[in-house]
């Protein structure tokens, strides 16, 4: 699948979404989520999300629930001074995430002094962003990269990780 759009350009999920064995290449939204936003339960198994590209969150916007399993994340953006190459996870999402790889992921801005409302510079977190509870096992992060903070991760809160 591939889609452009303002925000979510793939799916804008409301309510419940179970996705399993699905490809999500080369998708775009100018806001949010450059393939999926979450408002709801978003759960994803075995799958592969590739060249997709957002202001913030290059694939995900989550502002609720999100689980991820045995899936992966390889050369998606993030760009126009945004954050979060892959997940961009807000102030009352939850994300937990199990033998997921993240690949060469990026946050592609210019070097910014700009902040955020919580003092994170703009062009932040390769792969993730994350403002909620984050829950990382067994998963792997690699050539992930960031303009200003966290290569692979910046959150502003607690990270919870085993086996990473």
């Amino acid at each position: 699948m591939n889609a452009y759009s303002v925000s979510g350009s793939t799916f804008c999920n409301l309510g419940k979404l179970y996705l399993e064995n699905v490809s999500i290449i080369n998708s775009t939204a100018l806001t949010y989520g450059g393939a999926i936003v979450n408002y709801g339960e978003l759960v994803i198994v075995n799958s592969i999300f590739s060249l997709n590209k957002a202001k913030n969150g290059g694939v995900i916007a989550n502002y609720n629930k999100l689980d991820i399993k045995s899936s992966s994340f390889t050369n998606n953006t993030c760009y126009i001074n945004g954050s979060g190459g892959v997940i961009y996870n807000l102030e009352k999402g939850t994300v937990t995430m199990d033998n997921c790889s993240f690949a060469d992921n990026k946050v592609d801005a210019e070097y910014i002094t700009h902040k955020d409302m919580f003092g994170v510079r703009l062009g932040s977190g390769g792969a993730i962003y994350n403002r909620g509870n984050l829950y990382i096992y067994n998963s792997n992060f690699t050539c992930n990269k960031a303009f200003n903070c966290g290569g692979a991760i910046v959150s502003i809160t607690d990270v919870k990780k085993t086996q990473s």
